[in-house]
């Protein structure tokens, strides 16, 4: 005769389980069915409680994030829904190390080196989450009225240099498209 593992280790006095002895439906094992106590979680329930996890469909998960296990990743964060923990992307521009250094969330869950120009240090543009060194690379790109300075974004062009606005000189001075002084 075949005892079940339940019934041999007495876990229904441990646990406090209330349970009625059944007969097995096809292809079951054997064990009795367990009624839980309020607010205990299912023996399937493995990673802590509320990871929503196995156990009782009607066991109680989560009831605010900190109930949750914190994400590996830097770019999302623990989150409960409807009694079930999981994750969710953080906030854009939370600060992150990707294999860049650091960097800043996209609101998306992934650790990128920028989400705007202003993420970026030197002048450098943002483009596709990657600051480029546009203002240091020799060659008149980007929004620059001249070879990296000028445009917003670079540093301001000195005297004799191209400019679209005065805020593109150093001085603050554009008379005819060329910054004047020095």
């Amino acid at each position: 005769m075949a005892v079940s593992l339940w019934t041999a280790l007495g876990c229904e006095s441990v646990l406090d389980l209330d349970w009625t002895p059944s007969a097995p439906s096809a292809g079951e094992g054997g064990g009795p069915p367990a009624v839980l106590p309020e607010g205990a979680a299912g023996a399937g329930s493995l990673g802590g409680a509320g990871t929503g996890v196995g156990g009782d469909p009607g066991a109680p998960g989560c009831s605010s994030p900190s109930d949750c296990v914190t994400p590996p990743s830097p770019c999302d964060v623990a989150a409960c829904t409807s009694g079930v923990c999981g994750s969710a992307p953080a906030e854009v521009g939370t600060a992150c190390t990707g294999g860049f250094g650091p960097g800043v969330c996209d609101g998306a869950g992934t650790c990128v080196a920028c989400n705007s120009a202003s993420d970026c240090t030197d002048g450098d543009l943002c483009t596709a989450h990657a600051c480029v060194h546009t203002c240091h690379d020799a060659v008149q790109n980007g929004a620059e009225t001249d070879v990296d300075c000028g445009g917003g974004a670079c540093p301001k062009c000195g005297g004799g240099l191209k400019c679209a606005v005065d805020s593109d000189c150093k001085k603050k001075h554009c008379v005819d498209s060329v910054c004047e002084g020095d």
